[in-house]
């Protein structure tokens, strides 16, 4: 079957038009899936900070404990 110029250059569009359609989709795909990733990795930080201030609050009531208990003895 012999195609005329018109009809190779349509076709060779639609080529283009399907492989820009998933390179789209690719990148979407990726881009989401790095929204994702920052978000873990955000919401992971969030936690270790809010684990350190517990931390540093029980830390500070362990001191003042000390210091109210040294404060008894004399």
């Amino acid at each position: 079957m012999m195609y005329t110029e018109e009809e190779k250059e349509n076709g060779k569009e639609v080529e283009e038009g399907k492989k820009e359609k998933a390179i789209t989709q690719l990148s979407d795909g990726w881009r989401k899936e790095n929204e994702e990733e920052e978000e873990e990795e955000e919401e992971e930080e969030e936690e270790e900070e809010e684990e350190e201030e517990e931390e540093e609050e029980e830390v500070e009531v362990e001191e003042e404990e000390e210091e109210e208990e040294e404060g008894m003895q004399y």
